[in-house]
């Protein structure tokens, strides 16, 4: 009875035959080939320059996008008085999800004490207007207190954010050559009311909104009241189905340096 093995390694064919007769077994000796040895005392040569990547095959990355302008776009602005408050801060939930910057109109004696709200809305780009310290009726009163009433707002913001307030929204929407002389700031005022001080009804501020805005309007708002600011998910997605993008002031009337009233561009 025979047994043939054949077995190959590393391209050396060996063949091992084995007869098996009554107890003799017959082998065939095999010799395995000499390997070259290694010489581990000759260091491997490298390249004496490296070569380096053709630069100008590398993809090159892209460009920003940047947004045409509110001379080239469908643009309103989303303005809101009165803030900060408790209601801000979900506020700036609602504009982050949703890509959206607004303007704040601030009172300056709530902005001490809601600094990391102020620090956030500036961080997130928003824009950060003077809506003077007490909100008093401006007209009523003189000269020196007017002065009070910006100057002491615009260095409480700058202190707390590091922005000086560029623009104003005098309360009540009221002004006077006085009072724009003293402020030396543009006087903001509006082009749609919600209302929303005297309706607290979200659904119905939402839909005042859309119904009424078109290219160019300013929107004025509270971030004081809690059902004003659960309408703004409803108004960005009813602006932007009219094709109308929200955005700030600044955007909308393209960085206005003009002492006089604004309410639309």
């Amino acid at each position: 009875m025979g047994l043939v093995c054949l077995i190959i390694f590393c391209g050396s064919f060996m063949f091992v035959v084995s007869n098996f007769h009554r107890g003799a077994v017959k082998t065939v000796s095999l010799h395995w080939p000499t390997l070259p040895q290694p010489n581990h005392s000759t260091k491997p040569q490298m390249p004496s320059v490296l070569v380096q990547p053709d630069k100008s095959t590398l993809p090159k990355p892209a460009e920003p996008i940047k947004q045409p302008s509110c001379a080239e776009r469908a643009c309103v602005a989303l303005t809101f008085d009165d803030g900060p408050a408790a209601a801000t801060e979900p506020l700036l939930n609602h504009l982050a999800t949703r890509h959206v910057h607004a303007t704040f109109f601030v009172l300056g004696m709530y902005v001490e004490r809601q600094a990391p709200i102020m620090r956030r809305m500036v961080s997130e780009g928003h824009q950060v207007g003077n809506h003077t310290w007490d909100h008093y009726r401006l007209r009523d009163f003189s000269p020196a207190v007017i002065t009070s009433e910006v100057q002491r707002t615009n260095d409480i913001v700058q202190q707390v954010t590091g922005v000086r307030p560029t623009i104003m929204r005098p309360p009540y929407g009221e002004t006077n050559l006085t009072i724009m002389s003293i402020s030396g700031l543009p006087q903001i005022l509006w082009s749609i009311d919600t209302e929303d001080w005297r309706d607290r009804n979200s659904g119905v501020i939402a839909q005042r909104v859309i119904n009424s805005a078109s290219s160019g309007a300013i929107i004025l708002l509270h971030d004081i009241y809690p059902t004003s600011v659960d309408a703004v998910p409803a108004i960005i997605d009813g602006l932007r189905a009219k094709g109308l993008e929200p955005v700030t002031i600044d955007e909308l009337l393209d960085k206005p340096t003009e002492v006089r009233e604004y309410r639309h561009r």
